[in-house]
């Protein structure tokens, strides 16, 4: 009886960390969809593709800074180890150098922090602000995530 209730407690556990696993990926795609979805509103206006609007550029950074703050916050549980698989952008680099990849994170939350507190109220002052962000943004896609 002894094997069965280990091979039990195993499965279940396998099961659970399984669970945990779709669960974080779910959860971060969702994060990650709210920030491209911003960066798709706030990209262009940097660019002078789409009309500086200082109401809807400020709501999309302080959308953006919650969004880098929780990353931080939940790294541990949006990013488990194992979860590394299945329909995913994430690269193995992620969990071959974790403490980089929350470096990369809090530098994100650092440049979304100082862009949202700037208020921008017009295009110069929202690009400087946004730049960093950009940038931040940029660079943790060229080393942690699939094209």
């Amino acid at each position: 009886m002894k094997p069965f209730a280990f091979a039990a407690a195993a499965a279940a556990l396998s099961f659970t960390v399984a669970g945990a696993a779709a669960d974080a990926l779910d959860d971060r795609k969702e994060l990650m969809k709210e920030r491209g979805s911003v960066m798709r509103i706030l990209g262009p206006i940097a660019q002078g593709k789409a009309p500086f609007d200082a109401a809807a550029v400020n709501e999309g950074l302080a959308t953006l800074d919650a969004n880098a703050r929780r990353a931080v916050a939940e790294v541990d549980a949006l990013w488990p180890q194992g979860s590394d698989s299945g329909d995913t952008k994430a690269l193995p680099a992620i969990w071959a150098d974790f403490d980089a990849f929350k470096a990369a994170n809090g530098k994100l939350a650092e440049a979304t922090a100082a862009a949202a507190s700037a208020a921008p109220q017009d295009l110069a002052a929202f690009q400087a602000a946004f730049g960093p962000v950009a940038a931040s943004c940029g660079s943790c896609h060229e080393t942690y995530r699939r094209p």
